[in-house]
């Protein structure tokens, strides 16, 4: 051996030597996995969609463990539920107590006293949707408080004080209040953010003049982190009725609560009275408690009773409310409103078995009672208000078939997503046609109804709609029909929310409609010019106009707007043979995108067949975490470094080189932040295109109003489209 020609003292010392530089060799194997690289395509594409950063390799590396954890978790959940209703979150990387927060607790040995509310009769609506009325606040964010039973019981009672006045009193209320309020000691044993029960706010609350509104009172608990309750402002609280009411805004007496079925305290509580919830939800939305241990990775659909969990009392950790229910979808739910943001679940909402009693929804279902002073007048007009907002959210489908579809007018084949026509009379001087009866009014009232009560129509949704639309077009198509009048006036929803899932549409008003041959060309301006293809004003066109139309309805459905305003624009030459001037937000998936380019293609000769396209890709396929367009202007060849980089190059572009070295609208000096050679080159391509549409460059023309006008207008929607996007950062 090499160490038997040292001494004993030495040999030690290299043997030392060497056991060290083993154990260090040995270290290094094990940490190896920790500090190499990480290599998979959906953890980078995790990171990019919610900006993820991490401040070490070793944070990133145990971050991406919890990640991988996730997605076993996620496939396992949507075995267990037997269809989607779990995905990848922006929470995929978190620990548990990093995720949104649970916080429902019930002093040991509480024994419920409140009386079981009887409800008016048996149930008698099919479909039940109060989100769809002035009854239901909008969605709420509790942050990372153990505030559920809060949140739960201030909703429950702003939908009680909205529909005891018919309208009158339509206040935000404040949880704050309770979840700072509430006492911890005796009968009520509420802990604030570390957890409480809805019997226990209403009992607190019957001991003060009411709940104040959220302006007085307003929430101050942390949206990310997770902090101390704030103390009770009791001065604020005892004041609230006093000499300044006026001034401090109204409030809610609660007088009690009641339950809509018998609680269930103990057991598996499979047999809770489900009949009578659904019969006390056609009253009014009703505070829940339940089990929500799996919904930290729900991401839409309806979630069963199996991959919920146990439904037992011990289970429930939530508090929520439920506003509705539909007993006529293929596999009918209940519809409950979460409080964890609009940006969790389906626009804050979630789905849940309606078969059983899933996640314990009717374990604890509680109604709250509201004092309202009102003259016998201002109560007449309450209740008649009261009597229509349950008209309305009453959204019962139309009547099942055997078939499921309905019958063209214009054919008797059968078709789901064109109208039936059953007869036809002649009274008097009116024709009339029966047709199928939709109770949801058509696109346009759906579109109006779904961005009041919750923004945007989601991207996946957004595609259910428009396949139906483009099936209907090609249908029509393959009777030799072409309909000329395609918009969103003619399509018929079976239900005033386009957001659910489940909605079926129908096209109508064939008043237009003619039957042509293959090849053969028509003349005739009909139909509604905002929807008229560019071949219209030409003067000959064939199918290929309704296939244009349905673009435009469905970039309407997506924006809120028309993709082109005037005939000038819609004829306006696109530029390259294969190109597209139209302007797509950052918000639209890519192959959302991709559709709208190619039915809108403004050459005929690119368009694609209603039969073609009713096979894209975009209606296909699943979409619910499709990639975002993330470019200004469309179709931008060079890659922007950032979103706020490719804005200043729009304003450059604008500006189309009057000018390299300016202060903008933006508020800093733009010439020290850009690159010259990406400025000279968008502006070189938007000179182009303004050539194009306006047949000369932006600097040709001479009247300088125009031009600051011009500007003006560009930098106005730059800042509008800033502000979105850092909207959508946040959320």
């Amino acid at each position: 051996m090499f160490l038997e020609g040292f001494g004993s003292k030495h040999k030690h010392q290299g043997l030392q030597g060497f056991r060290q530089f083993l154990t260090m060799l040995s270290w290094a194997w094990i940490l190896l996995p920790v500090v190499a690289a990480i290599s998979d395509p959906d953890w980078e594409a995790f990171k990019h969609k919610y900006q993820k950063s991490y401040s070490s390799k070793g944070e990133e590396t145990a971050r991406y463990q919890l990640f991988k954890a996730t997605k076993q978790r996620v496939e396992h959940l949507n075995k267990l539920n037997g269809e989607p209703a779990f995905g990848i979150t922006w929470m995929a990387d978190r620990y548990e107590e990093e995720k949104y927060k649970r916080g429902h607790r019930k002093p040991k040995g509480f024994v419920p006293v409140a009386p079981v509310r009887n409800s008016t009769g048996a149930r008698t609506a099919t479909a039940v949707d109060w989100r769809l009325t002035e009854a239901v606040t909008p969605i709420k964010n509790q942050g990372q408080c153990g505030s559920c039973w809060a949140f739960s019981a201030t909703e429950a009672i702003e939908s009680q004080l909205i529909l005891a006045s018919g309208g009158r009193y339509d206040i935000a209320l404040s949880p704050q209040q309770i979840a700072s309020c509430a006492p911890s000691t005796g009968t009520y044993g509420c802990q604030g953010c570390n957890g409480g029960f809805t019997e226990g706010a209403y009992e607190y609350l019957k001991t003060v003049p009411g709940l104040a509104n959220s302006f007085y009172i307003p929430y101050q608990q942390s949206l990310t982190e997770s902090t101390e309750t704030v103390a009770c402002p009791t001065a604020k609280v005892e004041a609230m009725d006093g000499p300044m009411m006026q001034l401090s805004g109204g409030y809610a007496a609660v007088t009690g609560y009641s339950y809509a079925v018998k609680p269930c305290t103990e057991g598996s509580c499979e047999h809770q009275d489900l009949k009578g919830l659904a019969a006390a939800l056609e009253e009014s939305p009703i505070s829940v408690c339940v089990n929500a241990g799996v919904w930290n990775d729900y991401t839409g659909g309806v979630l069963s009773a199996a991959a919920c969990g146990p439904m037992g009392a011990d289970y429930q950790d939530h508090c929520v409310m439920a506003v509705g229910f539909n007993a006529t979808a293929a596999k009918p739910y209940w519809i409950v409103r979460n409080s964890w943001a609009s940006t969790w679940g389906m626009q804050g909402y979630i789905y849940l078995e309606m078969a059983k009693n899933t996640c314990g929804l009717a374990d604890d279902a509680t109604i709250p009672q509201v004092k309202v002073d009102l003259s016998e007048e201002e109560a007449q007009e309450a209740a008649a208000r009261r009597m229509a907002m349950r008209r309305a959210e009453h959204s019962v489908p139309p009547r099942q078939r055997d078939s499921r579809a309905c019958h063209s007018a214009a054919d008797g084949r059968v078709r789901i997503e064109v109208l039936r026509c059953y007869d036809v009379f002649i009274e008097a001087q009116y024709v009339n046609v029966v047709v199928d009866m939709f109770n949801g009014g058509d696109l346009v009232d759906g579109l109006n109804t779904h961005r009041r009560a919750f923004g945007r129509v989601p991207n996946a949704q957004l595609a259910r709609l428009a396949k139906q639309m483009m099936s209907a077009v090609a249908h029509v198509h393959g009777l030799s029909i072409i309909h000329r009048d395609v918009k969103g006036e003619n399509f018929l929803a079976d239900r005033p929310d386009i957001g659910d899932p489940d909605v079926k549409v129908a096209l109508s008003d064939f008043g237009t409609a003619m039957r042509i041959e293959k090849g053969e060309m028509v003349s005739g301006r009909v139909g509604t010019p905002a929807f008229w293809a560019p071949e219209i004003y030409v003067g000959t066109y064939d199918f290929a106009v309704d296939v244009w139309a349905v673009g435009v309805t469905t970039f309407i459905l997506l924006t809120g707007a028309l993709p082109y305003e005037g005939e000038d624009a819609i004829c306006a030459r696109p530029g390259p043979k294969g190109t597209n001037d139209l302007t797509m937000p950052f918000y639209c998936s890519q192959l959302g995108a991709d559709f709208l380019r190619q039915t809108m293609k403004k050459d005929v000769s690119d368009r694609p067949l209603a039969k073609e396209a009713v096979r894209h890709r975009w209606l296909t396929t699943q979409q619910n975490d499709a990639a975002l367009v993330d470019e200004c202007p469309p179709e931008e060849e060079v890659q922007a470094k950032s979103r706020v980089s490719q804005y200043r190059n729009c304003i450059f572009s604008a500006l189309g080189g009057l000018t390299m070295y300016c202060c903008s609208a933006l508020g800093y000096c733009m010439d020290s932040m850009c690159d010259q050679n990406e400025v000279e080159a968008a502006a070189a391509r938007w000179s182009s295109k303004s050539k194009a549409s306006t047949g000369g460059s932006i600097l040709g023309v001479t009247d300088k109003d125009i031009l600051e006008k011009q500007t003006t207008d560009l930098t106005k929607q730059i800042s509008i489209n800033l502000m979105e996007h850092q909207v959508s950062m946040k959320q």
